[in-house]
């Protein structure tokens, strides 16, 4: 397989006379019983993402020398709070029949009529068409819009078949479940989550990469980002005076990232990664992760709580720009409310859709960044997530005063989850 199935297809088979067996299937967010006298199999590479294959099993099949019997079951991410064109099933419908290139000129679009499934607004009409040979051919378009997706199920056969897939539809339809919704969201983010994005703005910001940097030793030419404007969107964060903020390059063959440093205002940037090592009297052998955090010496606070915090929004995203192959593992994303979650979800996915069991275990969590500031220490704590890793809770334990160095860090899987890249 091109990649492997991020989740467990979960076949229950029910201790029935009937032989009907159950399907729950996290990813596509829905449960139905499957008629005793059909198979269905799931597809995770289907043309248009994951789907439901349902034929009749052998022994079932009437042959007519026309189409197969088939019938499809696909879930389609649909952000509500983005798309405010059509908001009805019927209005998806028909926007999906006028966009398919399924239905020509020759096919024949029966009425769109609305109908009701497992509690949801759904929508359906019959499309036929004839074929060369004079087959005619019946398909069956059925949408479901539940709250953050639609679901499609294509039911295809010809007429000779056709009362035999509609009653297996029906008993689809009829059986089909699907999870409550989400409780309602924030409509505004938070100040912290504010901050977050306006961290992630300029680092959207950043620019095209730079090829010169994708060789060993690479040196900068002064037209690359500047890290300092970090501090046009961290305002309680500023250099240690006479201090400002830059960075060298660290390449290699599977890995390339920039290194932040502190230099004084009046020392030459230092030319190369190899060049910053000799400055600190280090082996060229040393961890690049040893290193990497040092720049948060030079880093001043103003004493406030929303400094501390904007003190690990910057040692958590401060490097992710210019990532080249492995340094985009680093990919940690600040959750500060509610409506920061969902407009993660909301985000077109990089690899696959976060898996509906995955998203209701994460909207349980309480993301609310914690600050506890003591005599000598201030700890924050703050949720993140990463493709490769999940929802974590990050705990972060600073010096009160300056320098603030970091004297402790915790990290716990709160929601596991990976998705199943690797590069």
């Amino acid at each position: 397989m091109a990649r492997r199935i991020l989740l467990l297809l979960v076949l229950a088979a029910i201790a029935t006379g009937c032989g009907a067996v159950n399907y729950h299937n996290q990813e596509l967010g829905l449960t139905f019983l499957c008629p005793s006298r059909w198979q269905c199999e799931y597809l995770d590479e289907f043309p248009w993402g994951q789907a439901f294959i349902c034929t009749p099993r052998s022994g079932h099949r009437t042959q007519d020398g026309c189409c197969n019997s088939m019938i499809t079951i696909s879930a389609i991410p649909w952000d509500i709070r983005v798309h405010s064109e059509p908001t009805t099933a019927a209005a998806l419908l028909a926007k999906q029949l006028a966009d398919s290139q399924t239905t020509g000129p020759d096919s024949n679009i029966g009425e769109i009529q609305r109908t009701q499934v497992g509690g949801q607004d759904a929508a359906f009409a019959d499309v036929t068409k004839q074929d060369s040979s004079g087959c005619q051919q019946v398909t069956r378009h059925v949408l479901v819009y539940v709250y953050d997706r639609t679901v499609s199920l294509c039911a295809c056969g010809s007429m000779q078949q056709w009362a035999a897939v509609t009653a297996a539809l029906d008993e689809i339809l009829a059986t089909m479940i699907f999870p409550l919704p989400p409780t309602p969201l924030a409509e505004k983010l938070t100040r912290q989550q504010e901050t977050v994005a306006a961290v992630a703005e300029v680092l959207h910001t950043v620019g095209p990469f730079p090829e010169h940097l994708m060789q060993h030793n690479a040196q900068k030419t002064g037209e690359e980002f500047d890290a300092n404007r970090f501090f046009s969107v961290l305002p309680h964060l500023s250099m240690q005076p006479g201090y400002v903020l830059d960075y060298v390059y660290f390449y290699e063959d599977m890995i390339g990232e920039p290194v932040l440093y502190g230099r004084p205002i009046d020392q030459p940037p230092y030319d190369t990664y190899a060049d910053y090592l000799r400055a600190l009297g280090l082996p060229s052998s040393t961890s690049l992760r040893a290193i990497q955090y040092r720049y948060l010496d030079h880093i001043v606070t103003d004493g406030s709580e929303e400094a501390f915090f904007e003190l690990v929004v910057l040692r958590i995203m401060g490097g992710q720009f210019y990532q080249y192959w492995h340094a985009a593992y680093n990919d940690q994303k600040i959750l500060c409310d509610r409506a920061g979650l969902e407009a993660l979800f909301a985000q077109p996915p990089a690899f696959t859709q976060l898996p509906l069991d995955i998203r209701q275990k994460a909207r349980a969590l309480d993301f609310t960044p914690v600050i506890e500031m003591n005599e000598t220490t201030v700890s924050v704590r703050v949720i993140t997530f990463t493709n490769w890793g999940g929802f974590i809770e990050e705990s972060y334990t600073f010096r009160r005063e300056f320098p603030h160095e970091t004297v402790n860090v915790e990290k716990k899987t709160l929601v596991e989850y990976d998705c199943g890249w690797n590069f």
